[in-house]
C-alpha cells in the first residue's frame, strides 16, 4: 500500500501544534519532509505517527556565532577573493542588509511567539469545550443507564407473565410490546399506572397465540374423531393433511369472536368428506385384498390385486358395493384369461416336450438297433446271396442302407413306440431287401 502524505496544516491538526512550527521544523531537517513544485511541504504518515509517540521537537535558536556574516577581521584587509579594499558604498549596502535580516529575525521571533500563544489559548479552549463535553455525555449516559435499568424491570415482570406454555417466541413478541408501551412513558409515572399498562401489553402480545391455540384445539378435536388409521397410518398421511387443511380453512372463515365450540363444529363439518373418503378406500381395499386366481402364480395375484385397487380407486366415493364388485370382476377378467392362456401354452409346451423325449428315445433305439443287426444281416446275405469283394465293400454297402433305411426306419418305430426289438430287426430285413439292389447295381 503507497505511504500517505499531508500538508503542513492537515498534520498541525493531527498533532495540536501550529502549522508554522511544523514548516520551521521542515525547514531546519527536524523531521522527514518532502517539498512539491509549488514549494509545498508534505510529512509522510509514519513521521506524524513517529512525533506522536516521541514528541514535537524544538526549533533551533540561531547563534550569532553561527553568522557567516560575522568577522574578527580588520574591514582594511582584503577579503578572500576580493581584488581591492571595500568600497563605502558596499560598506553601507552591506550594513543595510543586515539591519534588513535584523528586523526580519526579530518579526518572524514576534511572529512565532504569538502563534504559540495562539495555539496554547486554543488548546485550552478546545480542553474546555471537551471537558464540558466529556461531563454532559457522563450525565446523559447515568440518565440511560437509569431508564434502561427501570426498564429492563418491568419488562422482565412481563416475561414472567407468560404462561408456561407458550413458545419461547412469544417472549419477543411481550419483548417489543412492553417496550413501546413504556417508550412515552417516564421512570417518574405511578407503579400502579406503569403496571396496568405493562399487563395490557402482555395480555395484546398474548392474544394472537391464545387464538392460535384455541384454532388448533378445534382442528385437533375434529380429527381425533377419525378412523384409527386415518390419523396414525403413513398411507393416510395425505388424506389427514387434507383434513387438516379443510378445517383451518372452515374455521379462517369464522369471525375472529367466534367460540371455541363453534370452531370444533365447523372443523368436523369439514373433515366429513375426508372421513367418507377413508371409508371407500377401505371398502376397495377389502375387495382387493386376498386375491386367489385359480392357476394363478403369487406374481399374478400381486398384479390382480393392484389393478383391482386401481380400478376401484378410480371409482366416485359412495359407488355402491354391487357396481365395486362388478369394477372387480372386471379387472380380473384379463387375468383369468391370461392364466389360461399361458395354461393352454403350457400343455402344449409340454406336449411338445413328450413327442421329442419320445422321439430322441426311438432314434437311440433304432440307432442301436441298426448298429447291432445291420452289419450281421449284410453277413448273412453276404454267405448266401451277395458276394463282397473285402470287408471294405461290405462296410461301404452298410454305411449307404443305413443312411437310405434310416428315416423310413424310425417313421416306422415312431407310429409304434411299443414294438419290439425283434419286429424292428424285422423291418430291417425287409427295408434292406427292398434296397439292396440300387447298391448292387452301383
Amino acid at each position: 500500500m503507497p505511504e500517505s502524505y499531508y500538508r503542513t496544516g492537515q498534520a498541525a491538526k493531527q498533532l495540536g501544534v501550529s502549522s508554522y512550527l511544523l514548516r520551521r521544523l521542515c525547514e531546519e531537517g527536524e523531521i522527514t519532509a518532502e517539498i512539491t513544485d509549488g514549494q509545498q511541504w508534505r510529512i509522510p504518515g509514519f513521521e506524524i505517527a513517529r512525533l506522536r509517540r516521541e514528541g514535537i521537537p524544538d526549533v533551533p535558536v540561531e547563534s550569532d556565532e553561527a553568522d557567516p556574516s560575522h568577522t574578527d577581521s580588520d574591514p582594511g584587509e582584503l577579503s578572500e577573493g576580493l581584488l581591492a579594499a571595500p568600497s563605502e558604498e558596499l560598506i553601507e549596502a552591506a550594513e543595510a542588509v543586515k539591519i534588513v535580516e535584523s528586523r526580519l529575525k526579530k518579526r518572524r521571533i514576534e511572529k512565532d511567539a504569538e502563534e504559540v500563544e495562539d495555539w496554547f489559548r486554543d488548546r485550552d479552549r478546545r480542553q474546555a469545550a471537551l471537558d464540558a463535553a466529556e461531563r454532559q455525555k457522563a450525565e446523559a449516559a447515568q440518565a440511560e443507564q437509569r431508564r434502561q435499568n427501570w426498564l429492563d424491570s418491568w419488562i422482565q415482570y412481563a416475561l414472567n407473565w407468560r404462561p408456561w406454555d407458550a413458545p419461547r417466541e412469544t417472549e419477543l413478541e411481550i419483548h417489543q410490546a412492553v417496550r413501546t408501551v413504556l417508550a412515552s412513558v417516564q421512570p417518574d409515572q405511578s407503579r400502579h399506572t406503569t403496571q396496568r399498562l405493562v399487563e395490557a401489553a402482555v395480555e395484546k402480545a398474548l392474544q394472537p397465540w391464545k387464538r392460535k391455540k384455541e384454532i388448533r384445539s378445534a382442528i385437533e378435536s375434529s380429527l381425533n374423531r377419525l378412523p384409527w388409521d386415518l390419523n396414525h397410518r403413513s398411507e393416510w398421511a395425505a388424506l389427514k393433511q387434507r383434513a387438516l387443511e379443510a378445517a383451518a380453512a372452515a374455521i379462517g372463515k369464522l369471525p375472529a369472536d367466534a367460540t371455541s365450540s363453534e370452531m370444533e363444529q365447523v372443523a368436523w363439518l369439514a373433515v366429513q368428506p375426508m372421513a367418507r373418503e377413508y371409508a371407500h378406500w377401505q371398502d376397495c381395499q377389502n375387495l382387493a385384498r386376498g386375491i386367489m386366481l385359480p392357476g394363478g402364480t403369487f406374481e399374478d395375484n400381486q398384479q390382480a390385486g393392484q389393478a383391482v385397487s386401481e380400478a376401484l380407486a378410480r371409482l366416485p366415493v359412495g359407488t355402491s358395493q354391487k357396481e365395486l364388485e362388478k369394477a372387480k370382476e372386471a379387472a380380473l377378467e384379463p387375468f383369468r384369461a391370461a392364466i389360461q392362456e399361458r395354461k393352454a401354452d403350457e400343455d402344449q409346451a409340454r406336449r411338445e416336450r413328450e413327442k421329442a423325449q419320445q422321439r430322441a428315445g426311438v432314434e437311440r433305439r433304432v440307432d442301436g438297433r441298426l448298429s447291432s443287426h445291420l452289419g450281421d444281416y449284410l453277413r448273412e446275405l453276404g454267405e448266401d446271396e451277395i458276394v463282397f469283394d473285402d470287408a471294405a465293400d461290405r462296410w461301404e454297402m452298410e454305411t449307404g442302407l443305413k443312411k437310405r433305411i434310416r428315416s423310413l426306419l424310425l417313421s416306422e418305430v415312431l407310429e409304434d413306440p411299443k414294438i419290439s426289438d425283434q419286429d424292428i430287426d424285422e423291418l430291417i430285413e425287409e427295408l434292406v431287401d427292398e434296397h439292396k439292389r440300387e447298391f448292387l447295381d452301383d
